[in-house]
Protein backbone atom coordinates (compact mmCIF):
# COMPACT_ATOMS: atom_id res chain seq x y z
CA UNK A 1 0.00 0.00 0.00
CA UNK A 2 1.52 3.36 -0.94
CA UNK A 3 1.54 6.45 1.18
CA UNK A 4 -0.29 9.51 -0.03
CA UNK A 5 0.56 13.12 0.65
CA UNK A 6 -1.94 15.14 2.61
CA UNK A 7 -3.56 18.26 1.21
CA UNK A 8 -1.40 20.33 -1.11
CA UNK A 9 1.82 18.89 0.23
CA UNK A 10 2.60 16.60 -2.70
CA UNK A 11 5.41 17.40 -5.08
CA UNK A 12 5.42 16.45 -8.77
CA UNK A 13 6.71 12.97 -7.99
CA UNK A 14 4.48 12.33 -5.00
CA UNK A 15 7.14 13.11 -2.38
CA UNK A 16 6.02 15.01 0.71
CA UNK A 17 7.02 18.64 0.52
CA UNK A 18 4.41 20.27 2.71
CA UNK A 19 3.74 20.52 6.40
CA UNK A 20 3.06 16.84 7.04
CA UNK A 21 3.08 13.35 5.62
CA UNK A 22 0.74 10.67 6.87
CA UNK A 23 0.23 7.02 6.11
CA UNK A 24 -3.15 6.30 4.45
CA UNK A 25 -4.15 3.71 6.96
CA UNK A 26 -3.05 2.71 10.43
CA UNK A 27 -5.56 -0.03 11.00
CA UNK A 28 -4.58 -2.55 8.34
CA UNK A 29 -0.80 -2.09 8.51
CA UNK A 30 -0.24 -1.22 12.12
CA UNK A 31 1.60 1.97 11.11
CA UNK A 32 1.23 5.37 12.62
CA UNK A 33 1.57 8.84 11.27
CA UNK A 34 4.60 11.09 11.60
CA UNK A 35 4.24 13.91 14.07
CA UNK A 36 6.45 15.85 16.42
CA UNK A 37 5.44 13.73 19.37
CA UNK A 38 6.51 10.61 17.53
CA UNK A 39 10.09 11.86 17.61
CA UNK A 40 10.68 11.39 13.85
CA UNK A 41 9.63 7.73 13.94
CA UNK A 42 8.90 6.28 10.54
CA UNK A 43 6.02 3.94 9.58
CA UNK A 44 6.55 0.91 11.81
CA UNK A 45 4.98 -2.45 11.16
CA UNK A 46 3.44 -4.46 13.96
CA UNK A 47 5.47 -7.31 12.60
CA UNK A 48 9.12 -7.23 11.71
CA UNK A 49 11.11 -4.08 10.97
CA UNK A 50 10.40 -1.00 8.88
CA UNK A 51 8.38 -0.70 5.73
CA UNK A 52 10.24 0.60 2.72
CA UNK A 53 10.65 4.39 3.01
CA UNK A 54 9.04 6.74 0.53
CA UNK A 55 11.04 7.78 -2.52
CA UNK A 56 13.83 10.18 -1.63
CA UNK A 57 13.93 9.09 2.04
CA UNK A 58 16.37 6.81 3.76
CA UNK A 59 17.30 5.48 7.17
CA UNK A 60 20.48 7.06 8.58
CA UNK A 61 21.64 7.84 12.12
CA UNK A 62 21.33 11.37 13.36
CA UNK A 63 24.28 13.41 14.66
CA UNK A 64 23.72 12.16 18.20
CA UNK A 65 23.77 8.50 17.22
CA UNK A 66 20.01 7.99 17.56
CA UNK A 67 17.82 6.40 14.94
CA UNK A 68 16.59 8.86 12.34
CA UNK A 69 14.89 6.55 9.88
CA UNK A 70 13.97 8.98 7.14
CA UNK A 71 15.82 11.93 5.76
CA UNK A 72 15.26 13.70 2.45
CA UNK A 73 17.88 13.53 -0.22
CA UNK A 74 19.13 10.00 0.64
CA UNK A 75 18.32 6.81 -1.21
CA UNK A 76 17.60 3.62 0.65
CA UNK A 77 21.32 2.93 1.06
CA UNK A 78 21.81 6.02 3.19
CA UNK A 79 24.31 7.78 0.88
CA UNK A 80 23.65 11.37 -0.06
CA UNK A 81 22.04 12.00 -3.39
CA UNK A 82 24.04 13.83 -6.05
CA UNK A 83 24.14 17.50 -6.61
CA UNK A 84 26.49 20.29 -5.67
CA UNK A 85 26.66 21.39 -2.06
CA UNK A 86 25.42 24.70 -0.84
CA UNK A 87 27.34 27.77 -1.93
CA UNK A 88 28.92 28.10 1.45
CA UNK A 89 30.44 24.63 1.14
CA UNK A 90 28.97 23.45 4.42
CA UNK A 91 25.63 21.95 3.36
CA UNK A 92 22.31 23.62 2.60
CA UNK A 93 20.31 24.90 5.53
CA UNK A 94 17.17 22.93 6.19
CA UNK A 95 18.09 19.91 4.04
CA UNK A 96 20.87 17.40 3.92
CA UNK A 97 21.48 17.55 0.20
CA UNK A 98 19.96 19.09 -2.91
CA UNK A 99 17.49 17.11 -5.02
CA UNK A 100 18.90 14.57 -7.41
CA UNK A 101 17.96 13.75 -10.93
CA UNK A 102 15.37 11.32 -9.63
CA UNK A 103 13.81 13.92 -7.36
CA UNK A 104 11.69 16.71 -8.73
CA UNK A 105 12.96 20.23 -8.08
CA UNK A 106 11.31 22.35 -5.49
CA UNK A 107 8.28 24.26 -6.49
CA UNK A 108 7.90 27.91 -5.72
CA UNK A 109 6.94 28.58 -2.15
CA UNK A 110 7.94 25.16 -0.87
CA UNK A 111 11.01 23.93 0.99
CA UNK A 112 12.36 20.44 1.26
CA UNK A 113 11.20 18.72 4.40
CA UNK A 114 9.40 21.78 5.88
CA UNK A 115 6.50 24.15 5.34
CA UNK A 116 6.45 26.58 2.48
CA UNK A 117 7.77 30.08 3.05
CA UNK A 118 5.05 32.27 4.47
CA UNK A 119 2.74 29.40 5.38
CA UNK A 120 1.60 28.46 8.86
CA UNK A 121 3.74 25.63 10.21
CA UNK A 122 1.86 22.44 10.86
CA UNK A 123 2.84 19.13 12.41
CA UNK A 124 6.23 18.13 11.07
CA UNK A 125 6.65 14.63 9.77
CA UNK A 126 10.14 14.93 8.34
CA UNK A 127 13.37 15.99 10.00
CA UNK A 128 13.24 19.21 12.01
CA UNK A 129 13.97 22.40 10.11
CA UNK A 130 17.19 24.28 10.58
CA UNK A 131 20.75 23.90 9.36
CA UNK A 132 22.07 20.38 9.33
CA UNK A 133 25.69 19.55 10.10
CA UNK A 134 26.49 17.88 6.86
CA UNK A 135 25.34 15.37 4.29
CA UNK A 136 26.78 12.47 6.26
CA UNK A 137 25.69 13.53 9.74
CA UNK A 138 29.14 14.86 10.71
CA UNK A 139 30.11 18.47 11.44
CA UNK A 140 31.41 20.39 8.42
CA UNK A 141 35.04 21.43 8.13
CA UNK A 142 35.10 25.06 7.00
CA UNK A 143 38.18 24.99 4.79
CA UNK A 144 41.75 24.37 5.98
CA UNK A 145 41.78 24.48 9.76
CA UNK A 146 44.76 25.51 11.88
CA UNK A 147 47.31 22.76 11.69
CA UNK A 148 45.44 20.91 8.88
CA UNK A 149 47.01 21.93 5.61
CA UNK A 150 47.61 25.40 7.02
CA UNK A 151 49.69 27.24 9.60
CA UNK A 152 50.17 26.03 13.12
CA UNK A 153 47.48 26.93 15.57
CA UNK A 154 48.15 30.24 17.32
CA UNK A 155 48.05 30.29 21.11
CA UNK A 156 45.00 31.57 22.90
CA UNK A 157 44.71 35.34 22.79
CA UNK A 158 47.07 35.91 19.85
CA UNK A 159 45.45 36.66 16.51
CA UNK A 160 48.85 37.01 14.86
CA UNK A 161 51.17 33.98 15.22
CA UNK A 162 54.22 36.28 15.09
CA UNK A 163 53.08 37.87 18.36
CA UNK A 164 54.13 34.76 20.26
CA UNK A 165 56.92 33.70 17.89
CA UNK A 166 60.21 33.47 19.79
CA UNK A 167 63.03 32.04 17.66
CA UNK A 168 65.72 33.29 20.04
CA UNK A 169 66.00 35.22 23.25
CA UNK A 170 63.10 37.63 22.65
CA UNK A 171 59.55 37.32 21.32
CA UNK A 172 59.04 39.02 17.97
CA UNK A 173 56.81 41.82 19.22
CA UNK A 174 57.23 45.07 21.15
CA UNK A 175 59.04 44.35 24.40
CA UNK A 176 58.11 45.36 27.92
CA UNK A 177 60.36 45.61 30.95
CA UNK A 178 59.74 42.00 31.95
CA UNK A 179 60.69 40.79 28.46
CA UNK A 180 63.93 42.77 28.61
CA UNK A 181 64.91 41.47 32.03
CA UNK A 182 64.08 37.88 31.10
CA UNK A 183 65.93 38.16 27.80
CA UNK A 184 69.00 39.56 29.56
CA UNK A 185 69.25 36.56 31.88
CA UNK A 186 68.46 34.17 29.01
CA UNK A 187 71.20 35.66 26.84
CA UNK A 188 73.78 35.44 29.62
CA UNK A 189 72.79 31.87 30.44
CA UNK A 190 72.98 30.72 26.82
CA UNK A 191 76.21 32.51 25.92
CA UNK A 192 78.01 33.33 29.15
CA UNK A 193 81.45 32.81 27.62
CA UNK A 194 80.92 35.70 25.23
CA UNK A 195 79.40 38.22 27.62
CA UNK A 196 81.50 37.55 30.71
CA UNK A 197 84.60 36.38 28.84
CA UNK A 198 84.82 39.39 26.55
CA UNK A 199 84.08 41.77 29.44
CA UNK A 200 86.74 40.18 31.64
CA UNK A 201 89.41 40.23 28.93
CA UNK A 202 88.66 43.87 28.10
CA UNK A 203 88.88 44.99 31.72
CA UNK A 204 92.12 43.06 32.30
CA UNK A 205 93.73 44.72 29.30
CA UNK A 206 92.49 48.08 30.52
CA UNK A 207 93.91 47.50 34.01
CA UNK A 208 97.25 46.44 32.60
CA UNK A 209 97.52 49.54 30.43
CA UNK A 210 96.26 51.90 33.15
CA UNK A 211 98.56 50.33 35.75
CA UNK A 212 101.56 50.63 33.48
CA UNK A 213 100.82 54.29 32.78
CA UNK A 214 100.29 55.03 36.46
CA UNK A 215 103.49 53.30 37.48
CA UNK A 216 105.54 55.20 34.93
CA UNK A 217 104.02 58.52 36.00
CA UNK A 218 104.63 57.82 39.69
CA UNK A 219 108.26 56.80 39.10
CA UNK A 220 108.84 59.88 36.99
CA UNK A 221 107.51 62.21 39.68
CA UNK A 222 109.46 60.43 42.39
CA UNK A 223 112.70 60.57 40.40
CA UNK A 224 112.48 64.33 39.93
CA UNK A 225 112.19 64.92 43.65
CA UNK A 226 108.89 66.75 43.33
CA UNK A 227 107.21 68.10 46.39
CA UNK A 228 104.07 66.73 47.97
CA UNK A 229 101.78 69.03 45.96
CA UNK A 230 103.16 67.69 42.68
CA UNK A 231 102.61 64.14 43.86
CA UNK A 232 99.00 64.90 44.83
CA UNK A 233 98.39 66.55 41.46
CA UNK A 234 99.82 63.53 39.68
CA UNK A 235 97.58 61.19 41.64
CA UNK A 236 94.53 63.35 40.90
CA UNK A 237 95.32 63.37 37.19
CA UNK A 238 95.80 59.63 37.33
CA UNK A 239 92.39 59.07 38.89
CA UNK A 240 90.81 61.38 36.32
CA UNK A 241 92.45 59.46 33.49
CA UNK A 242 91.38 56.19 35.08
CA UNK A 243 87.77 57.39 35.19
CA UNK A 244 87.83 58.54 31.57
CA UNK A 245 89.39 55.30 30.35
CA UNK A 246 86.96 53.19 32.37
CA UNK A 247 84.13 55.14 30.73
CA UNK A 248 85.63 54.42 27.34
CA UNK A 249 85.77 50.70 28.16
CA UNK A 250 82.15 50.73 29.35
CA UNK A 251 80.98 52.51 26.19
CA UNK A 252 82.96 50.20 23.93
CA UNK A 253 81.56 47.10 25.62
CA UNK A 254 78.01 48.49 25.44
CA UNK A 255 78.38 48.75 21.70
CA UNK A 256 80.33 45.55 21.05
CA UNK A 257 77.98 43.34 23.10
CA UNK A 258 75.03 44.58 21.04
CA UNK A 259 76.22 42.23 18.29
CA UNK A 260 75.65 38.92 20.17
CA UNK A 261 72.33 40.29 21.47
CA UNK A 262 71.05 40.77 17.92
CA UNK A 263 72.40 37.37 16.92
CA UNK A 264 70.59 35.76 19.83
CA UNK A 265 67.35 37.46 18.80
CA UNK A 266 67.32 35.44 15.56
CA UNK A 267 68.43 32.17 17.18
CA UNK A 268 72.21 32.33 16.66
CA UNK A 269 74.97 31.76 19.20
CA UNK A 270 78.25 33.56 18.74
CA UNK A 271 81.79 33.16 20.01
CA UNK A 272 84.28 35.65 21.38
CA UNK A 273 86.29 35.43 18.16
CA UNK A 274 83.31 36.04 15.90
CA UNK A 275 82.09 38.93 18.03
CA UNK A 276 85.46 40.63 17.99
CA UNK A 277 85.94 40.02 14.26
CA UNK A 278 82.57 41.59 13.42
CA UNK A 279 82.86 44.56 15.80
CA UNK A 280 86.54 45.51 16.01
CA UNK A 281 86.23 48.10 13.26
CA UNK A 282 83.45 49.83 15.18
CA UNK A 283 85.56 50.36 18.32
CA UNK A 284 87.18 53.66 17.14
CA UNK A 285 83.72 55.08 16.38
CA UNK A 286 82.46 53.96 19.79
CA UNK A 287 85.40 55.66 21.50
CA UNK A 288 84.89 58.82 19.45
CA UNK A 289 81.18 58.86 20.27
CA UNK A 290 81.86 58.54 24.00
CA UNK A 291 84.54 61.22 24.01
CA UNK A 292 82.35 63.62 22.04
CA UNK A 293 79.31 63.19 24.28
CA UNK A 294 81.43 63.11 27.44
CA UNK A 295 83.26 66.29 26.55
CA UNK A 296 80.04 68.10 25.66
CA UNK A 297 78.39 66.95 28.90
CA UNK A 298 81.38 68.01 30.99
CA UNK A 299 81.37 71.49 29.49
CA UNK A 300 77.60 71.97 29.79
CA UNK A 301 77.49 70.78 33.40
CA UNK A 302 80.91 72.03 34.50
CA UNK A 303 80.36 75.70 33.71
CA UNK A 304 77.19 76.25 35.82
CA UNK A 305 78.60 74.11 38.65
CA UNK A 306 81.77 76.22 38.70
CA UNK A 307 79.68 79.41 38.66
CA UNK A 308 77.59 78.15 41.57
CA UNK A 309 80.65 77.33 43.67
CA UNK A 310 82.26 80.71 42.89
CA UNK A 311 79.10 82.67 43.73
CA UNK A 312 78.66 81.08 47.14
CA UNK A 313 82.39 81.36 47.87
CA UNK A 314 82.31 85.08 47.01
CA UNK A 315 79.41 85.70 49.40
CA UNK A 316 76.98 86.33 46.54
CA UNK A 317 73.90 84.33 47.58
CA UNK A 318 71.59 85.73 44.91
CA UNK A 319 73.97 84.82 42.11
CA UNK A 320 74.60 81.52 43.82
CA UNK A 321 70.90 80.63 43.89
CA UNK A 322 70.45 81.66 40.27
CA UNK A 323 73.47 79.60 39.26
CA UNK A 324 72.13 76.64 41.25
CA UNK A 325 68.73 76.84 39.55
CA UNK A 326 70.48 77.06 36.18
CA UNK A 327 72.59 74.02 37.08
CA UNK A 328 69.50 71.98 37.98
CA UNK A 329 67.73 73.01 34.78
CA UNK A 330 70.77 72.13 32.68
CA UNK A 331 71.07 68.83 34.54
CA UNK A 332 67.47 67.93 33.64
CA UNK A 333 68.19 68.83 30.03
CA UNK A 334 71.31 66.68 30.04
CA UNK A 335 69.34 63.71 31.38
CA UNK A 336 66.67 64.20 28.70
CA UNK A 337 69.26 64.44 25.95
CA UNK A 338 71.17 61.47 27.36
CA UNK A 339 68.06 59.29 27.12
CA UNK A 340 67.40 60.46 23.56
CA UNK A 341 70.98 59.61 22.56
CA UNK A 342 71.35 56.41 24.59
CA UNK A 343 70.74 54.16 21.57
CA UNK A 344 73.64 55.61 19.61
CA UNK A 345 76.10 53.05 21.00
CA UNK A 346 74.30 49.91 19.71
CA UNK A 347 73.41 51.74 16.50
CA UNK A 348 77.10 52.25 15.73
CA UNK A 349 77.74 48.49 15.76
CA UNK A 350 74.46 46.90 14.67
CA UNK A 351 73.59 49.42 11.96
CA UNK A 352 77.23 50.24 11.10
CA UNK A 353 76.80 54.00 11.42
CA UNK A 354 79.24 56.82 12.00
CA UNK A 355 79.27 59.00 15.09
CA UNK A 356 77.02 61.77 13.78
CA UNK A 357 74.66 59.37 12.00
CA UNK A 358 74.35 57.25 15.14
CA UNK A 359 73.40 60.34 17.17
CA UNK A 360 70.74 61.31 14.63
CA UNK A 361 69.49 57.73 14.49
CA UNK A 362 69.11 57.43 18.26
CA UNK A 363 67.30 60.77 18.46
CA UNK A 364 64.85 59.65 15.77
CA UNK A 365 64.25 56.18 17.26
CA UNK A 366 63.40 57.53 20.70
CA UNK A 367 60.88 60.02 19.35
CA UNK A 368 57.66 59.33 21.26
CA UNK A 369 59.40 56.68 23.39
CA UNK A 370 61.21 58.91 25.87
CA UNK A 371 59.40 57.86 29.04
CA UNK A 372 59.44 54.18 28.14
CA UNK A 373 63.17 54.35 27.40
CA UNK A 374 63.87 56.44 30.50
CA UNK A 375 61.96 54.09 32.81
CA UNK A 376 63.62 50.96 31.41
CA UNK A 377 67.14 52.39 31.62
CA UNK A 378 66.46 53.74 35.12
CA UNK A 379 65.31 50.34 36.42
CA UNK A 380 68.32 48.63 34.83
CA UNK A 381 70.67 51.23 36.31
CA UNK A 382 69.17 50.80 39.80
CA UNK A 383 69.34 47.00 39.71
CA UNK A 384 72.89 46.81 38.37
CA UNK A 385 73.98 49.66 40.66
CA UNK A 386 72.81 47.75 43.71
CA UNK A 387 74.70 44.62 42.65
CA UNK A 388 77.80 46.62 41.78
CA UNK A 389 77.74 48.46 45.10
CA UNK A 390 77.36 45.27 47.12
CA UNK A 391 80.31 43.60 45.41
CA UNK A 392 82.53 46.68 45.65
CA UNK A 393 81.55 47.28 49.27
CA UNK A 394 82.58 43.79 50.31
CA UNK A 395 86.04 44.19 48.75
CA UNK A 396 86.43 47.68 50.20
CA UNK A 397 85.72 46.36 53.70
CA UNK A 398 88.34 43.68 53.13
CA UNK A 399 90.82 46.30 51.97
CA UNK A 400 90.27 48.53 54.99
CA UNK A 401 90.67 45.53 57.29
CA UNK A 402 94.00 44.74 55.65
CA UNK A 403 95.14 48.35 56.12
CA UNK A 404 94.20 48.25 59.79
CA UNK A 405 96.07 44.98 60.28
CA UNK A 406 99.12 46.37 58.48
CA UNK A 407 99.29 49.46 60.65
CA UNK A 408 99.00 47.31 63.75
CA UNK A 409 101.78 45.00 62.55
CA UNK A 410 104.10 47.77 61.44
CA UNK A 411 104.07 46.89 57.72
CA UNK A 412 101.84 49.69 56.53
CA UNK A 413 103.39 50.19 53.09
CA UNK A 414 103.18 46.62 51.85
CA UNK A 415 99.72 46.03 53.33
CA UNK A 416 98.46 49.29 51.80
CA UNK A 417 99.53 48.15 48.35
CA UNK A 418 97.78 44.81 48.86
CA UNK A 419 94.65 46.55 50.14
CA UNK A 420 94.57 48.85 47.11
CA UNK A 421 94.90 45.84 44.83
CA UNK A 422 92.00 44.13 46.61
CA UNK A 423 89.81 47.20 46.18
CA UNK A 424 90.68 47.43 42.49
CA UNK A 425 89.84 43.74 42.04
CA UNK A 426 86.46 44.37 43.65
CA UNK A 427 85.77 47.26 41.30
CA UNK A 428 86.73 45.21 38.26
CA UNK A 429 84.73 42.20 39.42
CA UNK A 430 81.62 44.31 39.99
CA UNK A 431 82.00 45.75 36.49
CA UNK A 432 82.51 42.32 34.94
CA UNK A 433 79.33 41.04 36.60
CA UNK A 434 77.08 44.01 35.81
CA UNK A 435 78.45 45.35 32.52
CA UNK A 436 76.99 42.55 30.35
CA UNK A 437 73.50 43.16 31.74
CA UNK A 438 73.74 46.89 31.07
CA UNK A 439 74.93 46.28 27.50
CA UNK A 440 72.26 43.63 26.83
CA UNK A 441 69.49 45.85 28.20
CA UNK A 442 70.65 48.78 26.07
CA UNK A 443 70.76 46.61 22.96
CA UNK A 444 67.28 45.23 23.70
CA UNK A 445 65.90 48.74 24.14
CA UNK A 446 67.39 49.54 20.73
CA UNK A 447 65.67 46.48 19.23
CA UNK A 448 62.38 47.38 20.89
CA UNK A 449 62.55 50.94 19.54
CA UNK A 450 63.12 49.60 16.03
CA UNK A 451 60.21 47.18 16.38
CA UNK A 452 57.88 49.96 17.48
CA UNK A 453 59.13 52.53 14.97
CA UNK A 454 59.65 50.48 11.83
CA UNK A 455 58.39 46.91 12.25
CA UNK A 456 61.82 45.43 12.85
CA UNK A 457 60.20 42.25 14.15
CA UNK A 458 59.36 41.31 10.54
CA UNK A 459 63.03 41.60 9.62
CA UNK A 460 63.98 39.52 12.65
CA UNK A 461 61.43 36.87 11.72
CA UNK A 462 62.79 36.61 8.17
CA UNK A 463 66.35 36.40 9.45
CA UNK A 464 65.37 33.74 12.00
CA UNK A 465 63.83 31.64 9.22
CA UNK A 466 67.02 31.98 7.18
CA UNK A 467 69.17 31.05 10.18
CA UNK A 468 67.00 27.99 10.81
CA UNK A 469 67.52 27.01 7.17
CA UNK A 470 71.30 27.13 7.61
CA UNK A 471 72.07 30.61 6.31
CA UNK A 472 74.18 33.33 8.00
CA UNK A 473 76.68 30.86 9.39
CA UNK A 474 79.25 33.66 9.70
CA UNK A 475 76.85 36.12 11.32
CA UNK A 476 73.81 38.21 10.46
CA UNK A 477 73.76 41.99 10.29
CA UNK A 478 70.68 44.03 9.23
CA UNK A 479 72.55 46.52 7.10
CA UNK A 480 69.54 47.71 5.10
CA UNK A 481 66.80 49.68 6.88
CA UNK A 482 63.43 48.03 7.31
CA UNK A 483 60.46 49.27 5.22
CA UNK A 484 59.06 52.41 6.75
CA UNK A 485 62.09 52.93 8.99
CA UNK A 486 62.77 56.24 10.66
CA UNK A 487 65.51 58.42 9.15
CA UNK A 488 69.08 57.44 9.81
Amino acid sequence: MSATPSGDDAGPDGNPVGPSWVAPSTESTGTRSFDQGAGEQGPRSSGAGHHAPPPGWSSVPDVYGHAEPYRPGHPAGGAPVGGAPHASGHGSPGIVGPPSATTAPRTAGASWGGPAWGSTPGPMSGPPPGPMWGSDGRPPVPGPAWGVGGPSAPPFGHANPLVAHKPGTIPLRPLNLGDILQAAFTAVRRNASVYFGLTLVTWLVFLFVAGAIGAVAFLAVSATGADELAIVATVAIGFLGFSVLSGVVTAALSGVLAYPVNQGAVGRSTTVGETWARTKYSVPRLVGLYLLLGLATSLVIGLPVTATVWAFSAQQPVLGVLALVLTVAIGIGVVWLGVRLALALPAVVVEELGVVDAIRRSYALTSGLFWRTFATLLVIAILTGIVQYVISFLFQILGYLLIAVGHAAGGATAITIVAAAVMIIGTVLSSVVTQPFIAIALALVHIDARIRAEGFDITLGQAAAEVAAGAHADGWMPREPSPGSVPR
